[in-house]
């Protein structure tokens, strides 16, 4: 801008100078003219440098631009994927929360049932002990009164104390025989001996 003032300034001076009658002389006319061509060709230098590196300021942040571009674009799909990943994450623990609520249903269920089959082994167990003490005390019946039995028939019925009952029953004397009697203690023991 500065330039083109002082160009334009004396320009306006020789047309003064010429119109007025005052001459320049033609060597200054021409060194003027040389200097502002010179000047002219700097100032287009130095603007046609500005204007290269405006453009190459322009071209690196127009490439710049696309870079981010495509950066948020990538940014864009890479967003989307993680939305869907992390939808489909959701979906997977809600399946698995449920497997669990099913595993720990089953695991329960499981449990109540070990613990009714403790009982019934439990009661079992209790049933059979008191089966066997109950078999045990039926074995030493048994036993006692096969010993009694035994023991009675060896006694002849004058020697029994608690037969001793004439004097208040009158008991026929065939009963009162053991040893000939359908009914002595060793048919008794034959009879249980079948059993």
């Amino acid at each position: 801008m500065q330039i083109k003032s002082i160009a334009m300034m004396m320009i306006a001076g020789c047309a003064i100078g010429m119109l007025t009658g005052c001459g320049v002389p033609q060597e200054e006319y021409d060194a003027m003219v040389a200097q502002l061509t010179t000047e002219k060709e700097t100032a287009v230098n130095e603007l046609q440098t500005k204007l290269d590196d405006s453009e190459s300021l322009l071209n690196a942040e127009k490439a710049r631009t696309t870079s981010l571009n495509g950066d948020l674009r990538d940014s864009t799909v890479l967003n989307d994927e993680l939305k869907q990943a992390n939808a489909e994450l959701k979906d997977n623990i809600a399946d698995l929360n449920s497997s669990i609520e099913d595993l720990q249903s089953q695991v329960a269920t499981a449990r109540a049932q070990i613990r009714t089959a403790q009982d019934r082994a439990a009661s079992a167990d209790t049933a059979r002990n008191q089966a066997e003490m109950e078999a045990q005390r039926t074995q030493r019946r048994y036993d006692e009164l096969v010993a009694n039995l035994l023991e009675l028939n060896k006694k002849k019925p004058e020697n029994l104390a608690f037969l001793n009952l004439s004097d208040m029953v009158q008991v026929p004397e065939e009963q009162m025989n053991f040893g000939e009697s359908d009914t002595s203690a060793a048919s008794l023991l034959d009879e249980m001996g079948d059993l």
